[in-house]
């Protein structure tokens, strides 16, 4: 995750997104109008997200920093094409024209990555999940910073056993090599076994094999997911106002960038439709909120 494009990642109406997924572990379901995937909706992910190759590394490293989105295999395909669900509407009425999740008192500091390629790690665990669990149980979380420098840092000690560890999820799917992970792989997980804190087991970019201790099993099972993926496809006003709806009732949303475009950036961190065109996908981040006026940009 790039700290300067993390702590202001606000989607904005004039960028269209293609493409959110984001975990039911929280929202409520009554505000969920969702259906089945469609042969054509299925037919349009897998050409937008790609199907995973074997022995390609997705850990493509952009000025020293890990990226590491990788698509689903072929298998993860056929499973999502039974169990994706598309949001047609999240809840009602006008969102605010602003909402930002990352100054609740529930969002965890902006950290780093590091070189290491477990951004789909740190955008469902590290930042929602942690997320999720603090405004579930409100932990507060406003007095953690990030310490220790850029490189080597973490989070304040003394909020350890409420942050979740995103190694411990990277580490048992990145399949012994440091190439990345996908969504699916991340959120099932997730849901299945849960996820321990960072307490017990420790960031560290450099190492992606040290298998989890005991303890680290132990505690997993106690913050599993209740359900997995879902996705909206922001293809028109109707999805970005469902999407801010989503984001301005305390939720995150997960969305895949193309990283070697960072450097496109407005000095205001904005990616627009003039310069994010043509992009891949090969990052994942968290969007945290929105705001309609921010830029200034002009079409």
């Amino acid at each position: 995750m790039n700290t300067r494009v993390a702590k202001r990642f606000f989607l904005l109406a004039s960028l269209v997104v293609v493409i959110v997924f984001f975990s039911t572990t929280y929202p409520a379901p009554a505000k969920l109008v969702k259906r089945k995937l469609t042969d054509e909706e299925y037919q349009m992910l897998r050409r937008t997200e790609g199907v995973y190759q074997q022995g390609r590394n997705y850990n493509i490293i952009i000025d020293g920093h890990g990226t590491g989105l990788r698509p689903p295999t072929e298998e993860e395909w056929r499973e999502l094409r039974k169990t994706l669900t598309v949001v047609d509407r999240y809840g009602y009425g006008s969102p605010p024209p602003s909402f930002d999740n990352s100054s609740l008192k529930y969002f965890p500091p902006v950290g780093n990555q590091g070189g290491e390629g477990s951004c789909t790690s740190w955008a469902c665990v590290y930042y929602t999940k942690t997320f999720q669990k603090a405004l579930e149980h409100d932990w507060d979380l406003s007095g953690c910073v990030w310490e220790g420098g850029y490189w080597d840092g973490h989070p304040s000690s003394g909020y350890w056993s409420r942050i979740f560890s995103p190694d411990f999820i990277y580490h048992l799917v990145n399949g012994g090599e440091d190439e990345g992970s996908s969504f699916y792989d991340n959120m099932v997980l997730l849901r299945k076994i849960g996820c321990c804190t960072w307490a017990r087991m420790p960031y560290d970019w450099r190492d992606h094999t040290t298998w989890p201790d005991e303890d680290a099993w132990r505690e997993a099972p106690l913050y599993r997911s209740k359900t997995g993926l879902n996705f909206i496809r922001v293809k028109d006003s109707e999805g970005i106002v469902s999407l801010k709806r989503l984001l301005a009732d305390s939720n995150l949303a997960l969305i895949s960038v193309d990283a070697e475009k960072y450097d496109r950036l407005t000095e205001n961190d904005l990616w627009t439709v003039d310069n994010y065109q043509d992009p891949a996908t090969n990052h994942a981040n968290a969007v945290v909120g929105y705001d309609d006026n921010f830029g200034p940009y002009m079409e």
